[in-house]
């Protein structure tokens, strides 16, 4: 009974608590930019840009809990997922989510349908590509592709970011394997949970020329 409210109160504090003392945090920066950034030194201004980092990587932290603590209690089913109705949500999600980035979706599936938790496999999606896209770009195409393997079906993703073909500087994983660092990022650890409840696996991997891709195995139910 103690580790139950201890659960609790932990549940309580990643989901509510923390996200909102952590939103107050970032409206408070954002008014001080607003309203006294042109008053302060460019000292205390490098400050203020330091500190609505940290906030912000703070914010991504607490969401990253509140994920976790969802997915313990989670329990996926399976069932026949349309791919096309997964893209068009994941579209949308995208868009929303960067709406000063042109997004171009080449979709091409040899198949149609698969078995497999749609909210998994959603979450998945959305949290790797959330992963690789740059917030500062203004173009991004996605290709993604779908084709049976051995024992599952293997969806394939590459992103294209703005730049020049053969100019690396868009994507810090283009061009060489990707770092620990980068496979550390929480939107892959997350994506790789979701993927575990559905026993589905993700793999990164460098394109070059500005682009990386990914390839998540779903193994037949």
């Amino acid at each position: 009974m103690r580790s139950d409210r201890i659960q609790r109160g932990m549940h309580k504090v990643a989901s509510h608590d923390l996200p909102n003392q952590i939103v107050a945090l970032q409206g408070l920066l954002q008014l001080l930019h607003l309203e006294e950034f042109d008053r302060i030194s460019e000292e205390g201004r490098e400050y203020v840009r330091r500190l609505q980092i940290v906030a912000q990587r703070t914010a991504d932290m607490a969401r990253f809990l509140k994920e976790m603590n969802r997915l313990q209690s989670y329990v996926g089913k399976s069932e026949p997922v349309a791919l096309q109705l997964l893209a068009r949500e994941i579209q949308g999600l995208l868009q929303q989510q960067y709406p000063h980035t042109r997004f171009t979706f080449d979709w091409q599936w040899n198949v149609n349908c698969i078995v497999g938790d749609y909210r998994t496999l959603l979450q998945a999606l959305t949290e790797v590509l959330q992963s690789l896209i740059s917030p500062t770009e203004r173009t991004c195409e996605i290709r993604a592709s779908a084709r049976a393997v051995k024992n599952g079906t293997a969806l394939q993703f590459v992103l294209v970011m703005g730049g020049a073909p053969g100019d690396n500087s868009a994507d810090p994983l283009s061009g060489r394997a990707p770092s620990s660092a980068a496979e550390q990022r929480m939107e892959l650890v997350l994506a790789r949970e979701w993927l575990a409840v559905s026993e589905a696996t993700l793999e990164v991997f460098p394109q070059g020329g500005g682009a990386v891709g990914f390839t998540i195995l779903i193994p037949n139910r």
